[in-house]
């Protein structure tokens, strides 16, 4: 399998200071992105930890496969593939560190996180989800959102009570519904499909996606005349032009060969 990737991260137009974070390791196919929330450096705090812990994980698994089986059997689910175990018990993890802190330091009080994961494992990709920044794939030119925002106005458009162009301006649009790091504990999205040559997955936090519709987005992914890094460097720009009003960061990965 051979990938090419390229990420990026601005803080746009409006905002000081960046609380989003993310990394990836193509060589161990794991790619990680997070929104932060709360108040002061508290999101990029939540952030950064999320990040940090779950990438620690895929790494460990990835220099010692077995070891981290046998460390972790007692927690791991039966029905579930190994990725997807590893998946689980890395935000689970996070979740509770970012949790425990928050709740023992006043100054990060409340703070939480998005998160979006994506791995690669014999011929699947697998995503660990939670809140709403968003996985999108490219297919044949047509862009697909794969996640399922964890917000309040994503519930009322599943109920056809707003439609998706009102949901991006809407008062409601950033109350979320699911977070890292606000409970003890934490429900997640883990979700799996074939992934095949020229697949381009795009990882992005809501200050892109909420700047720039399915179809402008969609237009610059599917350029054949430009590199993935020319490509992430459009779609940061496009946002800031439409507003630039929040963080923007993404990640992108094509699949050059499965």
């Amino acid at each position: 399998m051979k990938i090419d990737a390229y990420g990026i991260s601005d803080v746009g137009l409006v905002r000081t200071n960046n609380e989003d974070s993310f990394c990836f390791d193509a060589g161990i196919k794991i790619f990680i992105l997070a929104d932060g929330m709360g108040g002061h450096n508290a999101g990029e705090v939540a952030s950064a930890k999320a990040v940090e812990i779950v990438f620690s994980h895929f790494s460990e698994a990835k220099r010692d496969k077995k070891g981290y089986e046998s460390k972790k059997k007692k927690d791991m689910q039966k029905d579930l593939q190994f990725v997807e175990n590893l998946l689980s018990l890395s935000i689970i993890d996070a979740n509770m560190a970012v949790y425990l802190e928050s709740i023992s330091n006043n100054e990060v009080s409340g703070m939480g996180t998005t998160l979006e994961v994506l791995s690669f494992y014999y011929g699947k990709y697998y995503i660990g989800h939670i809140g709403d920044s968003r996985i999108y794939l490219l297919r044949d030119k047509n862009l697909t959102q794969i996640t399922e925002d964890h917000s309040v106005v994503n519930i009322l458009m599943s109920q056809h009570l707003l439609s998706k162009d009102d949901a991006r301006h809407h008062p409601y649009s950033h109350i979320l519904t699911n977070a890292l790091g606000v409970q003890a504990e934490v429900s997640l999205d883990i979700l799996s499909d074939d992934y095949y040559d020229g697949d381009i997955f795009l990882l992005c936090s809501d200050g892109l996606s909420d700047m720039l519709s399915d179809d402008s987005i969609q237009t610059i992914l599917k350029r054949d005349d430009i590199s993935l890094t020319k490509k992430g460097e459009l779609l940061v720009d496009a946002a800031k032009y439409s507003s630039g009003i929040d963080n923007i960061t993404l990640i992108l990965v094509e699949i050059i060969e499965k």
